[in-house]
């Protein structure tokens, strides 16, 4: 979204901004080759009344990911296609926590995800720990996962390897 990945964003992360070749790339992809490509857009009420706890242990998303604000829309350079599902009634780190996600990904007859996005320790994680529950086999491309903190999106990507996905590169994954 653009508060993560725009350099002028509220959650701006360096590591997203620099995901995006290598990210197009493997869209173009799964475009190519009839993989659906499913965007999650994390938007809060404007109220504040769907924020839940995650809003209180990161201040930052205080002011950030807010539904109706330009910074909650999904990043233009990988804007979706208009025959591409966009959920956005994702409110907790786990996209499929209140959402349509697994039955949109059961309806299309898939049982494997590749996962990217931001914030690897966050959100992109506890979706894959949700999926692999659901019975997903997942895909995390450690390139095309981002954090503000590398130490930290190592041991992520070291523990999604050791129990909950195929941990591997973009250039892997092609």
């Amino acid at each position: 979204q653009i508060d993560v990945v725009d350099p002028k964003g509220k959650l701006w992360m360096p590591a997203s901004t620099k995901m995006l070749p290598k990210l197009k790339e493997v869209m173009v992809c799964c475009r190519q080759t009839g993989i659906p490509i499913i965007y999650t857009a994390h938007q809060a009420h404007p109220s504040g009344r769907d924020k839940g706890l995650m809003h209180t242990y990161l201040e930052l998303l205080q002011e950030s990911l807010i539904e109706g604000q330009p910074g909650a829309e999904i990043y233009p350079d990988i804007a979706p296609q208009p025959d591409e599902w966009v959920i956005r009634n994702k409110r907790r780190y786990d996209a499929f926590w209140g959402t349509e996600l697994e039955e949109v990904l059961r309806t299309l007859g898939r049982d494997q995800i590749i996962m990217t996005g931001a914030c690897t320790n966050f959100c992109c994680s506890t979706t894959t720990r949700s999926g692999m529950q659901r019975g997903f086999n997942i895909a995390f491309p450690y390139d095309l996962n981002a954090t503000d903190d590398p130490a930290i999106h190592e041991e992520v990507c070291k523990t999604m390897n050791r129990g909950y996905a195929r941990v591997m590169s973009a250039n892997e994954l092609l």
